[in-house]
């Protein structure tokens, strides 16, 4: 009996060390030094997946330059008021609607030189704002939902081309 016992051990160990070989081979070794190297951290139970990487710009002020993306942060739910440096503003976005056919704003609503914004998303919107008529120069913004009161931001463009009456350079 002590045999068998033994040679069921032996068997037992072969067994699992021969599964642990393929386990090895499988998954290679990494040393801990590159698992830390430019990896984000994890996401965490109440961390928002869709934040956004990159600079938000809480500057109400804000200089465009061209070519450049600029994010800052909006009201969820409530109008937020850009002030743009067009006289008359166009507004080009997959991610926000405009007025109807009955003329009632949208989620973007234009009124001479002011693009109101209001979205309940919970995550960021684009929009490319030009004068109208002329695809010359086109500021870029990225606006990020947030829980925070309405804000009013002002956009001058670098070289204040497209200015009515420089109000704001």
């Amino acid at each position: 009996m002590k045999n068998n016992a033994k040679i069921s051990l032996l068997a037992l160990s072969l067994a699992l060390g021969t599964s642990m070989a393929y386990a090895s081979d499988d998954i290679p070794v990494v040393p801990a030094s590159v698992m830390k190297k430019d990896v984000p951290a994890p996401v965490t139970s109440g961390q928002n997946t869709s934040e956004v990487v990159g600079h938000v710009n809480e500057n109400p002020m804000l200089t465009m330059k061209p070519g450049v993306n600029q994010i800052i942060p909006i009201a969820i739910g409530h109008p937020n008021r850009v002030v743009t440096p067009f006289s008359n503003p166009e507004i080009v976005s997959t991610s926000l609607t405009g007025a109807n056919e009955n003329g009632q704003c949208g989620e973007v609503c234009i009124k001479e030189n002011v693009v109101y914004v209001a979205t309940d998303k919970q995550y960021p919107v684009t929009m490319f704002i030009t004068e109208k008529g002329s695809e010359a120069q086109a500021l870029s913004l990225t606006m990020v939902p947030r829980r925070i009161p309405p804000r009013e931001v002002f956009l001058n463009s670098m070289g204040g081309r497209g200015n009515p009456g420089g109000a704001f350079c």
